[in-house]
């Protein structure tokens, strides 16, 4: 008789919330932080999964803890753009209002409403001066229209009329630049790019370490540790936001099946994922995707 399944739950690794400081991300930082009094926009951009959302994270949690105890200290908010409707009106002041409600309060729907962007900018510069709110971290800041980056300047330039420093990020990927490249008005207001490039090995190994200790014993000196760390920099492109679930697989295989770490495991917990995925790429270009069940030969 076979056995039947048993569950066996995931640990929860010491490590699943940490974020590891890397070079890029403070040096991303210092960049920001210098041009703060001149109200900039700033672009942080680059792939996908590449760390720009973690390092906002990051940012924004250490100004805030810092803010606390420095005089010259202000406070940072991220939020994440989640895209207007499909032909929406008044698209200014929608993005202006979610910018309100992500970092002040909800909105007033009879003030919304009622008033012109210009007024409604206003009203979120006084809720940023209140909370005492000088940065503004957009995230997926590309799906914003033309309207929206509009909307978003005439905060900041409200904000420099009435003596408040913001400076307002960008977060976005590669097609970012070119939309802000589009509108010169906006584009001029662009004080400081920041590109988020693919991790090298060495700076993949230093995640490594940060994110699972087992890999603080190998050595990229020693040749056959430095393929193991090769092979995962190869199969996750440098991408830092491929790594965690890499490392979560492998570690329940290991927890599963014991065995230390070796290029073998590696290469056996990827093949599991990339064999299923190669089939369902097949699977979606076959007939059955369009049809739903496959045509018949007649037979002569």
């Amino acid at each position: 008789m076979s056995k039947r399944f048993r569950v066996q739950f995931p640990e929860k690794r010491e490590t699943e919330t940490v974020i590891v400081e890397t070079p890029l991300m403070t040096r991303t930082a210092t960049r920001t932080l210098a041009l703060h009094y001149g109200s900039p926009l700033v672009v942080w951009t680059g792939p996908s999964r590449n760390g720009k959302t973690e390092t906002a994270k990051w940012l924004r949690d250490n100004i805030n803890q810092a803010s606390e105890s420095d005089p010259n200290g202000f406070r940072a908010v991220l939020f994440e753009y989640g895209g207007g409707t499909a032909g929406s009106k008044n698209e200014m002041k929608r993005v202006i209002r979610s910018v309100y409600q992500a970092t002040v309060a909800k909105l007033d729907e009879g003030l919304f409403r009622q008033s012109p962007s210009e007024d409604l900018a206003l009203h979120v510069v006084k809720g940023l001066r209140a909370k005492n709110i000088q940065m503004l971290m957009v995230d997926e800041a590309g799906l914003l229209k033309v309207e929206g980056l509009r909307a978003l300047v005439t905060i900041r330039d409200v904000a420099e009329h009435h003596g408040w420093p913001l400076s307002i990020v960008l977060i976005g990927m590669d097609n970012l630049p070119a939309d802000i490249a589009r509108l010169p008005q906006i584009e001029r207001r662009v004080h400081e790019w920041c590109y988020f490039e693919p991790y090298v090995l060495e700076e993949t190994y230093e995640l490594l370490v940060g994110l699972d200790p087992q890999f603080a014993k190998l050595h990229l000196d020693v040749p056959a540790e430095r393929d193991m760390i090769a092979f995962i920099q190869e199969i996750c492109a440098g991408l830092p936001g491929l790594l965690a679930p890499f490392l979560r697989k492998l570690q329940y295989n290991q927890s599963m099946m014991g065995g230390p770490l070796s290029l073998t495991l590696l290469r056996l917990v990827h093949m599991m994922t990339d064999k299923e995925h190669q089939k369902a790429l097949s699977a979606a270009s076959t007939e059955y995707k369009l049809e739903g069940v496959p045509s018949k030969t007649k037979k002569r």
